[in-house]
């Protein structure tokens, strides 16, 4: 089932931000969380980065990797992975086709960068060498996902790579369009972007700051003044820092019948303007999508021209984003259509998503490019000066979040990124400030997360052996013992104690309810308002779900002497990592609708 991708922290998440952890927990997940619990101006450049001009060797068809929307089993269930998802979305565009670059940058046969000549020469990480093989090192990680598990979790997007401003990767994988005739990647493919509209936006507004027209301690009430009370508490600051308080539009009742159509600004802000607050305003980090709807609408009433006529003109065209446009055109072979992974771990269309209803909170679709071009304009002072790009990078409320920007540290250095998404697409930018090198990743599905590919990307671009999903060989299945496996299961009382402190209560309150059920000759795992996964053999008494965590399920059961189960299984035990968890088997019924039939 379609869901948005939303952002949600729970009190352990909040105190492990500053991994920004995908979905699954990946290697050493475990220990930086328990230490969580524990606790120069560069010279300006011109010119944009353009894609390759040789659409064929970008347009590569590569099958791959994994769910993460579909997989919500696995957080909700497991309960420790930081899901920031914001919302992306599109709508109508302020287009001009004059905008088209004249040069184009070119990958040489060796996978060495051709740029134009003179370009790049005085930039930050400019002379600094890549490692050999830059390109095969990629494309060989890449291919690592969907190895085992097939065409639903291989890798369908774009890659972009930079270096002082240069290309030095710029890749495109898998398919665009599932239509007839099936349409693949191209680097000039756009895809929603999601929240990554919001970095767009957080630069808009301190823009304005600049220019004197806005401050960062204005109120809402100040250039809203028809919003309710909480207008007079919340500043700029707090809406640009996700500390203001207000509740997330993309949680609320109705607002799956919302989201099909398109929505005004107005329109948006009245879904969320009369609901309590969460919190005072400035009293914690807590990531809200209506923090930049109500951002779009603050940037109307100052400027007054719509917020995407403003981020045309003040920074798509500045930053030669030429693919990025508000909203989308599905029946544009150029544009990608959104794919999620449902519980047959097929992937299926999205449908009944309008992005124009996100507006400011995630309106834009763009490309891997272009978003490496807006990164760049943004480093070379094109946008905002060296001193509010400096603000924007600093951690305000949240000690790995500044304005509009997750801050931290990898590789031996400074880093800004964000992760963005909406239903079948998914995408993150990253970009390391003491080289200068940008590394950027969007895809059209929920499959695979880009914050582990641009990890990976990361590991290969620094030197270092990056981490492959985990994808396990089917076994043999027993299919007399599954009948044993069936029933309702909840968390052991040890395993609970054992996790006191370390995982939040509220993500372990998800497994005082788990059901296994026969389904179309095997097995089945659900939870109760998190959804259902197909499970596969790995064994005897032993099964697993597509999850790139390599989540595993122990059945045990007590066998007669010819090896026979002498009844149900009392418990199973679950292992992600690091991490067990041990099930007990209850006697409470089945859910009605989880059935074979069904």
């Amino acid at each position: 089932m379609a869901s948005d991708l939303h952002d949600e922290f729970d009190p352990l998440e909040q105190r492990a931000i500053r991994e920004w952890t995908a979905m699954e927990p990946s290697a050493g997940f475990v220990e930086r969380v328990l230490q969580a619990v524990e606790e120069d101006k560069p010279e300006a450049r011109g010119g944009v980065i353009t894609p390759p001009a040789a659409a064929n060797d970008d347009a590569l068809f590569v099958p791959w990797k994994r769910p993460w929307l579909g997989l919500a089993i696995a957080v909700a269930l497991i309960g420790m992975a930081v899901a920031l998802h914001f919302v992306g979305t599109s709508r109508p565009e302020v287009k001009d086709e004059a905008r088209e670059p004249a040069e184009m940058s070119g990958l040489a046969d060796d996978g060495q960068t051709v740029t134009p000549e003179g370009r790049g020469n005085t930039k930050d990480g400019a002379g600094k060498p890549m490692p050999p093989r830059l390109h095969r090192k990629i494309e060989a990680y890449l291919n690592t996902y969907g190895r085992n598990y097939g065409d639903a979790f291989q890798f369908h997007g774009s890659v972009v790579v930079t270096r002082g401003g240069e290309v030095k990767f710029a890749r495109a994988y898998g398919t665009a369009r599932r239509t007839s005739p099936l349409v693949t990647h191209d680097v000039r493919t756009r895809t929603r972007i999601g929240s990554l509209t919001q970095q767009l936006v957080a630069v808009a507004i301190m823009q304005l700051v600049e220019d004197g027209k806005l401050s960062l301690d204005d109120t809402v009430a100040k250039h809203l003044p028809e919003f309710p009370v909480a207008g007079e508490l919340i500043t700029v600051q707090n809406l640009l820092e996700h500390s203001a308080g207000l509740p997330n539009f993309t949680d609320m009742d109705g607002w799956g019948g919302l989201r099909v159509e398109p929505l005004s600004t107005a329109a948006l802000v009245d879904v969320f303007k009369d609901s309590p607050m969460e919190f005072a305003p400035g009293a914690r980090f807590d990531p809200s999508n209506s923090n930049y709807a109500l951002l779009g609408a603050i940037l109307e009433q100052v400027t007054g021209e719509s917020w995407v006529t403003y981020l045309d003109r003040h920074i798509i065209r500045p930053a030669g984003m030429v693919h990025t446009h508000f909203g989308d055109d599905p029946e544009d072979l150029g544009t990608a259509l959104g794919y999620t992974r449902f519980s047959d771990d097929e992937i299926q269309l999205v449908s009944s998503v309008e992005p124009r209803a996100f507006q400011a909170a995630g309106g834009l679709s763009s490309t891997a490019m272009d978003l490496a071009n807006f990164l760049i304009a943004l480093h070379d002072n094109r946008l905002v000066s060296a001193a509010t790009r400096e603000r924007m990078f600093t951690p305000t409320v949240s000690d790995t979040y500044g304005l509009g920007w997750v801050v931290d540290d990898a590789h031996g250095q400074r880093r800004i990124s964000h992760p963005g998404g909406i239903d079948g697409f998914n995408g993150v930018v990253n970009h390391y400030l003491g080289d200068d090198t940008v590394i950027v990743c969007l895809t059209n599905t929920d499959v695979v997360d880009c914050r582990d590919v641009t990890d990976g990307v990361a590991d290969i671009v620094y030197g270092h052996e990056p981490s492959v999903p985990v994808e396990h060989v089917e076994g043999e299945l027993y299919p007399a013992r599954v009948p044993s496996y069936v029933g309702v299961y909840t968390l052991g009382d040890e395993t609970r104690a054992r996790y006191d402190g370390v995982i939040d209560d509220d993500r372990l309150d998800q497994l005082e309810r788990v059901e296994f059920a026969e389904h179309a000759g095997g097995l089945m795992m659900y939870i109760p308002g998190h959804g259902e996964r197909r499970m596969y053999p790995y064994g005897r008494d032993r099964m697993f779900y597509k999850d790139f965590a390599g989540t595993l399920a122990t059945f045990h059961l007590i066998d007669d002497d010819a090896g026979r189960p002498t009844g149900p299984a009392k418990m199973v035990t679950l292992e992600q990592g690091d991490f067990e968890f041990v099930l007990v088997r209850t006697d409470d019924p089945p859910t009605v609708s989880l059935t074979p039939e069904r």
